[in-house]
């Protein structure tokens, strides 16, 4: 299924968004950050490896048709693990340690896998991600089990630069999150929403992550899940499904806004979800924000997929100096309006104080997330 918004989104690259670009590019120079390529002499060393071809892979699930008007979603139910934090904050500052290189850490495997450009002429194609594995992971062992999150990119990013910028700066976080406890070992990959995993004009990966959503259900989970040892007993359906508990989706800038698209498509697969500084465009766009459509459109989600039920958990961040904090105020405010909707057990908002639009921010968001998804 092609994604395709009723307002549909912008299709000529906004002059604001390629100042704020070029901003964050000095920004992230100035601070130690860059976007380099796949071969950047400081990246973590990388193995290329094709991922098997998936069996029984899951449809892509369509959203549900937006009702005008509709109903508060019913109390959410009480649920094992149920995220305990306020609904607002401020993010922790990162050990300064943490940044550096562990010793005896994971490791970082580049994978192709079988896809097709969803966003073109669905033709036959090998996309690439990256995947970190903790240290000690086994692939001989089918019993040990471990939680996966995967991440997405922004505007002219690619798959590999999760794990290299900044000298490997969210490798060596990973690394002693784990080695500290503050998270179990798990399973994290870099996914990419360009076909050809390079930097495209604005218009074209607009285009893309409106398509994204195929891929990840259809291709790059069952691809990646059959291969490495997730809580998914089987890339069928029925078992990535019952294993959503231990999966979750975060992105920065339109990785965010990817984001907010798997919420609405992909839910039935996973119960956390990080966007990081940027809003849902479903509705509207970058100069167009359409907050109250959108929250309209993520209640009836969270009606149709009975997500109040089964569990959600929304953790929306973003930086208080973030050339993009404005529209993402306008969506998390709309959707504080209705309280009874959405509590704290199910969606927070957190500030990092004095961040801007720029990669060097995204260990903060990392180390306050995800230990609330899965830490011990």
């Amino acid at each position: 299924m092609h994604f395709r918004p009723e307002r549909g989104m912008k299709r000529a690259v906004p002059m604001l968004f390629l100042m704020l670009t070029l901003l964050t590019s000095c920004a992230e120079k100035s601070s130690g950050g860059t976007m380099p390529a796949a071969e950047n002499e400081t990246s973590p060393t990388l193995t290329v490896t094709p991922a098997p071809t998936p069996a029984e892979a899951p449809s892509a699930t369509p959203v549900p048709t937006l009702t005008p008007t509709p109903s508060p979603s019913p109390s959410p139910t009480e649920l094992p693990n149920m995220p305990d934090i306020p609904q607002r904050g401020i993010t922790k500052d990162v050990p300064e340690e943490y940044l550096l290189p562990a010793e005896n850490g994971g490791t970082v495997e580049r994978i192709s896998y079988p896809s097709r450009n969803y966003a073109g002429e669905a033709e036959d194609i090998l996309k690439i991600a990256n995947v970190y594995l903790p240290a000690g992971y086994d692939p001989d062992d089918t019993e040990t089990r471990y939680d996966i999150f995967y991440f997405m990119h922004g505007w002219t990013g690619n798959a590999d630069e999760f794990f290299s910028f900044g000298d490997g700066m969210v490798k060596n976080l990973f690394d002693h999150m784990i080695g500290n406890g503050d998270l179990p070992p798990m399973i994290i990959v870099a996914a990419t929403f360009d076909s050809l995993n390079e930097s495209a004009d604005f218009e074209w990966s607009v285009e893309e992550v409106e398509a994204f959503h195929d891929d990840f259900a259809r291709d790059l989970m069952p691809a990646v899940e059959a291969r490495y040892h997730s809580y998914a007993l089987s890339v069928s359906g029925e078992d990535l499904v019952a294993s959503r508990d231990h999966r979750a989706f975060g992105g920065f800038s339109l990785g965010s806004v990817t984001t907010w698209l798997e919420f609405c498509y992909d839910a039935e697969y996973m119960r956390y979800f990080l966007p990081i500084s940027a809003a849902c465009w479903y509705y509207g766009a970058i100069d167009d924000p359409q907050p109250v459509q959108n929250t309209d459109l993520i209640l009836s989600v969270i009606g149709e997929k009975k997500l109040n039920d089964k569990g959600y958990f929304i953790y929306a961040c973003t930086g208080t100096e973030d050339s993009m904090r404005g529209e993402l105020d306008l969506q998390m405010e709309e959707m504080f309006s209705r309280p009874a909707a959405f509590t704290p057990e199910h969606v927070v908002y957190y500030y990092n104080e004095g961040a801007a639009h720029e990669l060097v921010a995204l260990p903060e968001y990392l180390y306050n997330a995800l230990p609330v998804f899965f830490g011990k």
